[in-house]
């Protein structure tokens, strides 16, 4: 049986992409990306990640904010903290800047130590993306955006 390998665009709208809601004033739950059956994800590391994110009343959260990333695995109540990241590189930028080549530094992120060069994500084990930032994070806005690449082996 051949094995198909395809990259995969994974954000907000994507069927394994789980919301929670943020209150803010610590860390929270923000979403989580759960690997679908027969499938293994693979997320590089540094990835890029495009991340734009508002509180209820439509600014933008507080630069001081900072993303952390677990990865848990099927049957686990709580998952392994990999990394975090301060929200501050995206303050300002809007998604277009994201995209350009010119802020690539800005939104690529290590996910997990340095010296990992991925996260591997089997079947049904999922990567977990927590905020802490003193503002409550409205992620049903339609201007809020999340986006990673996922290489998929299925």
């Amino acid at each position: 049986m051949t094995q198909k390998i395809r990259t995969r665009r994974i954000n907000l709208a994507s069927a394994e992409v789980k919301r929670f809601p943020v209150r803010g004033n610590g860390l929270d739950k923000m979403l989580e990306i759960e690997t679908p059956r027969g499938t293994t994800y693979l997320f590089s590391n540094p990835s890029k990640i495009i991340l734009k994110l508002y509180d209820n009343s439509g600014t933008e959260i507080p630069l001081e904010s900072e993303v952390y990333v677990f990865k848990k695995r099927n049957g686990e109540d709580f998952g392994t903290f990999l990394g975090k990241f301060p929200y501050q590189g995206y303050y300002g930028l809007s998604e277009g800047d994201q995209r350009n080549v010119k802020f690539a530094d800005q939104v690529t992120q290590y996910l997990g130590p340095v010296d990992k060069a991925g996260i591997r994500n089997p079947q049904e084990h999922t990567l977990e993306f927590w905020i802490d930032s003193p503002v409550a994070v409205d992620l049903s806005r339609t201007e809020t955006r999340f986006e990673i690449l996922a290489v998929e082996q299925n």
